[in-house]
Order: structure tokens, then C-alpha cells, then sequence
């Protein structure tokens, strides 16, 4: 029990980290991709936390169904993993975009989703929708990033 409690802790101090420093970067026009304003890239660093929160509260509510929570957990990861991979450095810039760090997790994702439905026989409803939500935000970051509501909440929180 004691070491969920300070799994919980972690998880807290890392959404409020990670906020924290992605609205750092973004105010001081940090991004690690020139062309991409930093008030547009921000959405990225926004939504990874913010699917993080969801799946990892969503395991902490699943924590006495351990199937369900497993899965999750495993998405928790998933959903921080686009950030590690597009820092690889063996990657050619070329190559390295968002269908490149989205899609290897997906990829991922999607191995581990079918494999636990074919030994089990069954799909998990918890995983499916967990997946779900972790596939849906990539795309919905890339669509609002450049938005006039995007931007204006992006220079809101960052003052």
C-alpha cells in the first residue's frame, strides 16, 4: 500500500512539474522545433500531461481491479513515451516528426492492446478506452496547436 501512496505522490508532482515547465519553456520562447512557435507547441507538453493525469487517475480509480490498473499503468507510460522518442538521437531529422514519435507509441500501444486481447480472448473495455483516448489526443494536438482559442489560452497561462 505504502508504495501506491508514493507512486500517487510522484505522479502528482510530476503533472504539476510538467505543467510547470512546459509553461516555463513556452514563455521564454523555448521550443525544440524552430518553426513551431513556442505558443503552438505548447499544446504537445499540455496534452502529454494532461493524458498522463487522465490514464494514471484513472488506474489509481481501477486500483483494486488489477487488470484494469495494469493497463492503465502501461498507458501512463505510453502517453509520456512520444516525448523519449523524439529525443533519440539516432533518428534522422527527416525522419523525426509526429508520425515518427506518435506512431512508434502507437505502434506500441496497439502491439500490446492486441496481444492482451489474444491471449485473453477478450478485448478490455478499461484498455480500449484507454487507448482510445491516448491515440485520439495526438491528432486533436496537431489540429488546434495553430488555432486563434489555442493561442489565446496558450498566452493566457503563460502570462
Amino acid at each position: 500500500m505504502s508504495l501506491g501512496l508514493v507512486g500517487i505522490a510522484l505522479a502528482v508532482i510530476m503533472v504539476f512539474v510538467g505543467i510547470a515547465t512546459a509553461l516555463a519553456q513556452a514563455a521564454r520562447g523555448g521550443t525544440p522545433l524552430p518553426e513551431i512557435p513556442p505558443l503552438s507547441f505548447l499544446v504537445v507538453p499540455f496534452f502529454d500531461i494532461l493524458t498522463f493525469a487522465a490514464l494514471f487517475g484513472g488506474a489509481i480509480y481501477y486500483r483494486k481491479r488489477a487488470a484494469n490498473h495494469k493497463r492503465l499503468m502501461l498507458l501512463t507510460v505510453f502517453a509520456l513515451l512520444p516525448a523519449a522518442v523524439a529525443r533519440l538521437p539516432f533518428i534522422p531529422p527527416e525522419f523525426n516528426g509526429p508520425v515518427w514519435f506518435f506512431g512508434s507509441t502507437d505502434v506500441l500501444a496497439l502491439t500490446c492492446f492486441g496481444l492482451d486481447t489474444w491471449l485473453n480472448k477478450k478485448v478490455n473495455i478499461v484498455f480500449a478506452i484507454g487507448l482510445f483516448l491516448l491515440i485520439a489526443s495526438q491528432p486533436i494536438r496537431v489540429i488546434i496547436a495553430g488555432t486563434d482559442a489555442w493561442l489565446r489560452f496558450a498566452a493566457a497561462i503563460t502570462g
